[in-house]
């Protein structure tokens, strides 16, 4: 009976999958636009114990060849337990500081969360999930610059995200924190730590 609900549930899952599409690098990205969510100062997690709030920001640039997205993650004072700690790109706005109004992680292509994202493969993760593909946040202070191949700054793209928010969650995905990416043009600071997603594998 355990073999055929196991075999039963492989079955859904790998159904999921075939379903699913590979994010397509995202290649016309215009230059000079540039998108900052800056969290703000009261946590959405009330249980959150830490004084204020997650200080900190997600700032976002096309890179110059239009080729993939440039990201610098800041977060500081996070909580001393619970992580380590995941952020992901939302569907929904925040309003009023809510966090659970921004629904769930953007993804496009149906990737789904059936199937851990692989970040060796990071085209078939969701589009959303920064962390996933770019490692979680285990260090406070936290601070990475790496390139998304597949996040878009092009508001004609299905994976674009600068109408959209992120969020930051403890390991156990309950919500901590959010912002609103807003629209800013201004050049990128200076590079930490930087890294750029590997090259497609195909399934």
């Amino acid at each position: 009976m355990r073999t055929s609900l196991g075999l039963h549930i492989l079955g859904a899952t790998l159904a999921g999958r075939v379903l699913a599409d590979d994010a397509p690098p995202s290649t016309d990205n215009p230059a000079g636009v540039v998108y900052q969510a800056i969290l703000p100062k009261e946590p959405f997690f009330a249980g959150a114990a830490i004084e204020g709030n997650v200080k900190g920001s997600i700032m976002a640039v096309a890179e110059d060849d239009g080729n993939g997205v440039m990201f610098s993650i800041m977060f500081e004072n996070l909580p001393a337990e619970g992580g380590p700690f995941t952020y992901h790109i939302h569907t929904d706005r925040v309003v009023d500081n809510n966090c659970t109004v921004t629904k769930t992680h953007l993804d496009p292509y149906n990737a789904g969360v059936a199937v851990p994202c692989d970040p060796s493969n990071p085209q078939s993760c969701e589009v959303g999930d920064l962390a996933g593909k770019h490692g979680k946040v285990g260090s406070d202070p936290y601070m990475m610059n790496y390139t998304d191949l597949y996040a878009s700054t092009n508001e004609s793209s299905m994976s674009f995200f600068g109408n959209r928010s992120f969020v930051l969650h403890y390991a156990n995905s309950t919500r901590i924190t959010c912002a609103n990416f807003e629209l800013k043009m201004m050049e990128m600071p200076g590079n930490c730590n930087s890294t750029k997603t590997p090259a497609p594998m195909h399934r």
